[in-house]
């Protein structure tokens, strides 16, 4: 019997579209568990990395003091890391801020958008001056796409678990090793929640008897979508704000196309509408099964003081409920299904396009 792996996934800044991707592999996700031990991630509920992992999947670019702080750590932890995304400086959608630069991004954000002017600085991460591809990680693997594809992701995972670096040539798409190591130190401290559907933590001030007096939540992640949209053509949006979030991207994406539709003065056709709508109910479906199985069930299957990695649903399946694993893989799929049937793709479908 093989040896079991350790394996943890870390989201940067980025949209979770490839930890998506990850769970599109289905049944096949199921199978391949038995290989690994899933010990960090946004599927369980570990809020430190651990000092040692032997594959490493980071999906998003370097954004923040604090991402820097998590590659550097994780390349201190792990044997072989694959990076999963589209890290690129010129690739990576939230390095289009660069192009902008911090400060007008946050002035967009914190001053003209909002009532309350003031730009936050307690008990979140500065931005880095400019998002990048990952640094200070020594990487083996950089895997494109944006999403990459599910088949894509299996290969490569396969590859790592058994403890060999990819095949170039065996890989479905264009799988690059690498060898980029950087130089960049973070001393910001900062613990982010973990089971949200983006980057968030949660500050609680207690009185001297343990009591709650205050609570303040805190977005983590600032990624600057109101700043670098500016300027760009109308019809682009549907496409570009489909990426602010992976889990929802029918939703973020379609909302910008009934704005465009408002802009030309148009009215889409009826059957279109129906369409647009049913896309929708299907992420719906897609996303309450990832945030009930996934998330609740699993936690409370194994209840509240076991270790956070026993709480993945993908181990607590064969252990605890056997019906819960195939159960989630197969209502989000279904939803999947027919996301991908509308819209050619599962994730960042491009379907709903103004006026049409």
């Amino acid at each position: 019997m093989s040896e079991v792996k350790t394996l943890a996934t870390v989201w940067l800044d980025g949209c979770s579209g490839c930890h998506m991707s990850l769970l599109d592999l289905d049944e096949r996700l199921i199978e391949l568990s038995s290989q690994f031990q899933l010990v960090y991630s946004p599927l369980v509920d570990r809020k430190t990395f651990p000092d040692r992992v032997d594959v490493t999947l980071v999906e998003g670019a370097v954004a923040s003091v604090d991402d820097l702080k998590k590659i550097r750590k994780n390349s201190r932890a792990h044997a072989r890391a694959g990076i999963a995304g589209r890290l690129r400086a010129d690739r990576e959608l939230s390095a289009m801020r660069n192009t902008v630069g911090v400060q007008p991004v946050l002035f967009r954000v914190y001053e003209e958008n909002v009532l309350q002017k003031q730009i936050p600085t307690i008990g979140v991460p500065a931005c880095w001056i400019g998002c990048a591809r990952c640094r200070g990680c020594a990487v083996d693997v950089f895997v494109p796409g944006c999403p990459p594809s599910a088949d894509t992701i299996i290969q490569v995972l396969s590859e790592l678990l058994a403890g060999r670096v990819p095949s170039l040539a065996a890989s479905p798409t264009s799988v690059r090793r690498t060898g980029r190591q950087g130089d960049y130190a973070s001393h910001h401290r900062h613990r982010s929640g973990t089971r949200l559907e983006g980057h968030g933590k949660i500050t609680l001030q207690l009185d001297d008897s343990g009591v709650v007096q205050d609570a303040t939540f805190h977005v983590t992640q600032l990624r600057g979508f109101e700043k670098f949209c500016e300027g760009r053509p109308f019809y682009e949006m549907p496409n570009i704000t489909a990426r602010i979030c992976g889990i929802c991207p029918v939703a973020s994406g379609g909302r910008p196309s009934k704005a465009c539709d408002a802009i030309l003065a148009v009215k889409i056709p009826p059957v279109a509408a129906d369409l647009r709508r049913i896309m929708n109910l299907a992420q719906l479906v897609q996303s309450h099964a990832l945030s009930f199985f996934y998330f609740v069930v699993a936690r409370s299957a194994v209840g509240m003081d076991a270790p956070a990695e026993s709480s993945s649903s993908l181990h607590v399946a064969p252990l605890r409920i056997p019906s819960i694993g195939p159960t989630a893989v197969a209502l989000r799929q279904f939803g999947q299904r027919i996301i991908e049937l509308l819209a050619g793709r599962r994730i960042h479908p491009g379907w709903t396009v103004p006026a049409a």
